[in-house]
């Protein structure tokens, strides 16, 4: 099967006609064929004119191709790229740094540009494209991912074509990286809230100062902790003191999040990849607005070989953690740590497959439940009507891909070439569903928002009588 498929990718090679090349290429052949049967001048000089375009982009495509390839497997070090690092977040402007040399030989009317293709899970994909010049190449491309994720590159690929689109071919280049789109974190309305922790009430928010009247102060002498310098006394007196004494700190809290991914049969099929990045989103912003207070938390997700123990000092760890959840089928209760009676924040979705066992395993180990349903709302799913500029002119927008890029080259360098790289795009079709289809999926919407709320009502009834359920 793979000598089949590598075959079959060599003669696509050489015979690198595009579908636009390949109608133009039949069209010239008819042309022809009709000047040859009835013996028109005209149509076998424009046929002539034609057919030599397309063995032109032919021949100069795959000598193009040859030169680029035997000049790079003669370079070594010939091509770099650096991916960030450290993770970005999603509508955040990146860049990537790429450095590569290419022959100087090159053809009129042809180009060649760099493509990276990185996928995770289903149809979330990030493409980085910009036309390169011959010669040694050092770029930094910028592309805006728009979805969280863990994306895995396997390849980069050259692609040799002519500006008209004729023709094209591609160049693989070995190349593994990975890139971490973390999740999106906003202020929480949660983070506010009050639970019940050693007989106490205590609100997870930052500790407030203590009032200056309730602190003794002293004189300041150098070499003294400027930061506790009472400015009061100062406006007051016009001399320094410090302010000495300790701050009351409100009771020790323990909590531990857990995100539930087990796959769900409610969670509608075009939703789910949406509302796993909400019921994320969800859990990471209440997580990171209750780390400033005084409190111990852990993160624990089904199949992570243990909890993260959450604090400033991790926060990179825990956002890659949550980068990598995605929907599984098989969910096995995750590892909890080995402290008792701890505030359990339960992030799922209705109809998880896993919540019920996982539910039971918190019951069990005397952990207090606090479930939380992330409530999907009618507008998130809404799609753009039908516009004139779609109707006239199909495909010419800009891609739908789950993860979109945009080239922000050298300035000067958005010819004629270039223009004609960045309109090819495999990415889906922008136009409109129809009226049927948008029917359908606003009922689908409509009954999963109810089935939110029946859950929820479900798990404050009996037999299960969780007090603590929210929809969020």
């Amino acid at each position: 099967m793979r000598e089949a498929q590598s075959r079959f990718g060599v003669i696509r090679n050489l015979v690198c006609f595009t579908p636009r090349g390949g109608v133009f290429l039949f069209f010239s052949s008819a042309v022809l064929v009709t000047g040859i049967v009835r013996t028109d001048l005209a149509s076998l000089l424009w046929a002539s004119g034609f057919l030599l375009i397309c063995l032109y982009s032919l021949a100069a495509n795959n000598l193009l191709r040859l030169v680029t390839r035997r000049f790079l497997a003669a370079q070594a070090d010939s091509f770099n790229l650096k991916l960030p690092a450290h993770g970005v977040f999603p509508g955040r402007q990146a860049q990537a740094s790429l450095k590569l040399k290419l022959p100087r030989f090159s053809l009129p009317g042809f180009f060649t540009g760099f493509n990276l293709r990185l996928a995770w899970q289903e149809d979330s994909i990030c493409k980085l494209r910009e036309v390169l010049p011959p010669g040694e190449c050092n770029r930094l491309i910028g592309f805006t991912p728009r979805y969280r994720g863990e994306y895995t590159a396997q390849h980069t690929m050259l692609t040799v074509g002519d500006i008209t689109g004729l023709t094209r071919s591609v160049i693989r280049l070995p190349y593994r990286e990975r890139l971490t789109v973390y999740p999106v974190l906003r202020s929480s309305p949660l983070a506010g809230m009050k639970l019940e922790v050693e007989g106490s009430d205590i609100q997870y928010s930052p500790k407030k100062k203590q009032s200056d009247n309730l602190l003794e102060v002293r004189k300041y002498y150098p070499g003294d902790d400027v930061r506790k310098i009472n400015w009061k006394v100062f406006a007051r007196f016009r001399e320094l003191y410090l302010r000495i004494g300790e701050q009351t700190s409100l009771p020790h809290a323990k909590l531990l999040f857990i995100i539930d991914p087990a796959d769900s049969p409610l969670v509608p099929e075009k939703l789910r990849h949406a509302y796993i990045d909400l019921l994320v989103e969800r859990a990471g912003s209440l997580l990171f607005s209750v780390l400033q207070s005084d409190v111990t938390i852990w993160l624990s997700v089904p199949g992570f070989p243990q909890p993260i123990t959450a604090g400033p000092e991790n926060r990179e760890e825990l956002l890659t953690g949550l980068a990598r959840i995605w929907w599984r089928r098989d969910c096995p209760p995750p590892v909890l740590p080995p402290q008792k009676n701890l505030h359990t924040f339960v992030f799922t979705s209705p109809g998880s497959r896993g919540l019920e066992t996982l539910l039971l395993h918190l019951k069990k180990a005397g952990h207090k439940i606090n479930l939380f349903f992330p409530l999907w709302r009618a507008e998130q799913s809404a799609r753009p009507g039908i516009s004139l500029r779609r109707l006239l002119f199909l495909g010419g927008g800009p891609t739908r891909s789950a993860l979109g890029g945009t080239n922000n080259g050298a300035p000067g360098q958005a010819d004629s070439a270039g223009a004609a790289y960045n309109a090819r795009d495999d990415g889906a079709n922008n136009g409109a569903p129809a009226h049927s289809a948008a029917g359908r999926e606003s009922r689908d919407t409509a009954a999963f928002i109810a089935a939110i709320h029946d859950q929820a009502a479900g798990f404050r009834a009996a037999p299960w009588r969780i007090p603590h359920v929210f929809e969020v």
